[in-house]
């Protein structure tokens, strides 16, 4: 009993709150779905010789052979796992002296441990083997509170199980086959088994995966019993294999035992000539400038348009005129190579020839969305120390502008006639231009990209799809967005047209359409939100798909399943592509062409490097990862930034330089992993990083501006919904004291520091945040939809008070899939997203005949704002909209609106 107890509390205090979980094998299928299981076998003897050369090697550094097995066992799972940190389930045979006899006994004297393994640890194998020799002796030393009692107190700290807690097992007999002391004519020293060994299999409920290693002979034996169908194809055949080619290793080469080389070797080679392969993506670099670029157009097709929006077009001639008046006016400023001029501009022609006059001056580009809050306006320009800015007329007088700012109205730019001092076309190192992302420490960084990456970038893609000058593309992602360079310097250096929709219809696919058919649009660019807003519209009103189109790509989020398909069917001959990268690489990095969709698929492959850029897969250690296995990915070449605008330790904590190839690398911060046949598939992010509508997002900004509040003490944010649906940000707060929290208060905080596509869709205020077992926030607790209901509290709940909003009310229901909702809830707080907005805005003309556009349900996300627009026939004046929009905040005023 004594000893008992001991044991327990050794398992309960010690080893259970360190022990790492199941080994994360990637999977074909969940456990689930496998009715019967199906268990392949695969064996084989290694010969006498090879054996004791293990053995003799595994003496020589003081470790058993069974621990020299299961290390080498450990060093291949932990490989071909997501984390090398693990749990083996470990068969040891226990016979306690409970009688004299007690080996003459025949019977299951067997019990388990739970052997944790980390096979990133040690700098050598034999280091490794150690360190689980230790572990195995510490943890037998405790067998009476066996591995099944260790499991039942895992699975009741964790709630409960529905399967396999540790489903891999190690089961080795080398031991017991030696037992000291046993009756040899019961233990053969030449053969564990009685008669020869023909063929054996083990089939065990809750394993999936069950190594077993005995001695026959003199003979290794090995036998995996694996549930087969769990596992990807081929992924079994490399490890075994791999397995293999590690234990021989250990008989031939001392090196094996003692080299700090990693266990990168293990990649089959077959994998490794893969990588090489889709990786070997050198060409020519380009040498020129973007501004070069366009003037050597512009030169060919001067009178061409260049740049068509609702405030007017111009042509290439034009476009380089105002261009060159906008670079005299910074030249005369002073601006000098890497020096940032601001361009702060709501979409228009006025951007375009800012940013290409920022260039021909020899400067780089900041753009900055007019809409941010001033604080955060104030910042970016202090800390780019942008003291020169290009601005429209409407913005130079709406915003607040800090001292000691410069500023130029595009519009009314001077004509002093002459030629800018053209920056040598050769200096294509200098920086091209500045995009502020979000970050993790609550202030944006600014990532740095210079002429050559982005040139890389754009005239692979011109070249790769044939973009010439009968193309033209409908520019919908915004200045600060870096689709955007590829909108206006791709098609202009390829002769081409941009399209710019007007402001006040910035975000209504109703007038996307009704552009693409003016001006014959062949390109789409943008993340696919917005694309599946276009497609739902069209599908949903039987409206004519542009006949023009011949070009799609997607990129910047997840892209869903059937979206190409659906594209395809409304526009025959369309050819859809799902592009991917990061800001700090220069747009895009990889590319896929996505043609027939298979319906098994979870997600559209990421794809393959671009034109002199490298992609890598690579684990904790910066070994590449093998097929089917999750991990970092990394990008390199040509495009990556410089780093980010005045931060060298964020520039060396994401740019490393990878310690055995001395390639410089960006660490994305995703997750990812090949595919058999050289593909990457995206497997989204780990970290407090999100995409929400296209936008890269860390959590932590969002974050420290809400402690920023007076009235909270802690806030955690989350982002709701699948990783390849469109999510949405959800914060939750505990406050300080005493003190109430509006949730509306604190979202009007959050407008005066944050973008609005940063702001919560929703606040909720808790008395504590949930935690895990060992004390931390139990974020996937918060994200959870179930979770996030029940801190829902419903009061005041107003029904529907007239047909209209009954009707209205039963839309919502059916696209939210909610129950009980209040005429006064925000169809965003509810769930409802982008492209729900389009389907609301289609329910409601098939309903009430009326035509919404897409913002009069942004300005009025409520039962009873959208009733107010609908009576009114669908056309309010502004402040009416507003008006209605205010019931959210309070339902008193529906009745006024």
């Amino acid at each position: 009993t004594d000893s008992y107890r001991e044991s327990e509390r050794y398992w309960v205090e010690q080893r259970i709150p360190t022990l790492p979980g199941a080994p994360e094998v990637p999977m074909a299928k969940t456990p689930a779905t496998v009715d019967i299981p199906y268990f392949v076998h695969r064996g084989i003897r290694v010969d006498k010789e090879t054996w004791r050369r293990i053995q003799a090697a595994a003496n020589e550094r003081g470790l058993t052979p069974d621990v020299a097995v299961c290390a080498a066992f450990s060093e291949v799972l932990g490989y071909w796992c997501k984390s090398p940190r693990l749990t083996l389930n470990v068969l040891s045979f226990q016979r306690m002296p409970l009688h004299h006899h007690i080996n003459h006994i025949v019977g299951n004297f067997g019990s388990t441990v739970l052997l944790g393994v980390d096979a990133a640890q040690g700098k050598t194998f034999t280091e490794r083997a150690h360190i689980i020799h230790e572990q195995l002796l510490q943890d037998l030393a405790h067998w009476n509170f066996s591995g099944v009692r260790v499991l039942r107190e895992l699975n009741r700290r964790r709630g409960g199980t529905t399967g396999a807690t540790m489903p891999v097992v190690f089961a080795s007999t080398l031991n017991y086959s030696y037992t000291t002391g046993a009756d040899p004519s019961l233990h053969p020293a030449e053969s564990f088994y009685e008669q020869e060994l023909r063929y054996i299999q083990l089939q065990t409920p809750q394993v999936w995966f069950d190594h077993q290693v005995a001695e026959d002979k003199g003979e290794l034996v090995l036998e995996w019993d694996i549930v087969e169908d769990l596992f990807p194809e081929g992924l079994l055949d490399a490890m075994w294999a791999a397995y293999l080619r590690l234990l021989y290793r250990l008989a031939d080469d001392p090196r094996a035992w003692d080299a700090a080389e990693g266990r990168g070797w293990l990649l089959p080679a077959e994998q490794l000539a893969e990588r090489e392969a889709v990786n070997a993506t050198a060409a020519e670099l380009p040498v020129a400038r973007l501004e070069a670029l366009v003037a050597k157009a512009a030169a060919q097709r001067p009178t061409a348009p260049a740049v068509i929006s609702g405030r007017g077009t111009l042509s290439y001639s034009t476009l380089e005129a105002r261009a060159t008046e906008v670079g005299l006016w910074l030249q005369g400023r002073g601006v000098s190579p890497d020096r940032l001029v601001a361009v702060v501009m709501e979409p228009g022609w006025e951007q375009v020839v800012a940013a290409l006059g920022v260039l021909k001056a020899g400067a780089a580009y900041l753009p900055i969305e007019p809409t941010q809050p001033t604080e955060r306006l104030h910042y970016l320009l202090a800390h780019s120390q942008a003291s020169l800015v290009l601005t429209q007329a409407e913005w130079d007088a709406r915003l607040e502008w800090p001292a000691g700012v410069e500023r130029l109205v595009v519009e009314n730019a001077p004509r002093p006639g002459g030629q800018v001092r053209r920056p040598d076309p050769g200096q294509v190192d200098d920086l091209a231009y500045v995009i502020y992302t979000s970050g993790s420490t609550g202030q944006p960084k600014g990532v740095m990209i210079d002429h050559r990456g982005a040139a890389n970038t754009i005239l692979d893609l011109n070249h790769r799809f044939g973009v010439g000058p009968g193309d033209t593309a409908l520019s919908v992602s915004s200045l600060g967005f870096d689709l955007s360079v590829y909108d206006i310097f791709g098609m202009l250096a390829a002769g081409g047209r941009v399209v710019l929709p007007d402001t006040t219809q910035w975000r209504e696919p109703a007038e996307w359409l009704a552009l693409m058919h003016e001006h014959r649009v062949t390109i789409w660019n943008s993340v696919p939100a917005l694309m599946e807003m276009l497609v739902e519209h069209v599908a949903s009103r039987g409206e004519q798909w542009p006949a023009s189109l011949r070009l799609v790509m997607l990129s910047g989020d997840w892209i869903p399943v059937g979206l190409p398909d659906r594209i395809r069917a409304l526009g025959a001959g369309v050819e859809v592509i799902s592009l991917g990268g990061a800001t700090e690489a220069s747009i895009w990095s990889i590319a896929y062409p996505i043609g027939a969709v298979d319906p098994a698929w979870e997600s559209i492959p990421y794809g393959r490097p671009l034109r002199n850029q490298r992609f890598a897969v690579l684990n904790d250690a910066l070994e590449p990862t093998p097929v089917w296995v999750p991990g970092q990915l990394y990008i390199g070449g040509v495009g990556l930034a410089r780093g980010y605008w005045r931060d060298e330790e964020k520039t060396r904590a994401a740019f490393i330089t990878h310690p055995r190839t001395g390639e410089r690398l960006y660490r994305t911060g995703d997750l990812g992993r090949y595919l058999p046949g050289g593909d990457i598939q995206f497997l989204g992010r780990e970290d407090l990083q999100v995409k929400v509508r296209g936008y890269r997002i860390e959590l932590g900004e969002i974050e420290t501006a809400l402690q920023q509040h007076g009235a909270v003490q802690t806030a955690v944010v989350v982002a709701v919904g699948t990783s390849n649906e469109q999510r949405r940000l959800v914060a939750y707060v505990v406050g300080r004291g005493a003190e109430a929290l509006e949730p509306d208060a604190l979202t009007s905080f959050l407008h005066t520091k944050l973008p609005d596509y940063m702001v919560p869709a929703q606040i909720v205020t808790l008395e504590a945040l949930p935690l895990t077992a060992n004390g931390k926030v139990d974020r996937g607790r918060l994200a959870s939809p179930a979770w996030l209901a029940l801190q829902q509290e419903r009061t005041n709940v107003v029904a529907p008070r007239d047909a209209t909003e009954e009707q209205l009310a039963a839309i919502w229901s059916d696209l939210l899939s909610v129950r009980e909702l209040s005429v006064h809830d925000s169809f965003f707080t509810l769930g409802g997203n982008s492209l729900m907005v389009t389907q609301v805005v289609a329910r409601i003309s098939e309903t009430f005949g009326v035509e919404l556009p897409l913002r009069s349900v942004y300005q009025a996300p409520t039962v009873a704002g959208l009733a107010a627009v609908i009576r009114a026939g669908g056309v309010m004046a502004t402040e009416d909209l507003d008006l209605a929009a205010e019931a959210v905040l309070d339902p008193s005023v529906a009745a006024a609106s």
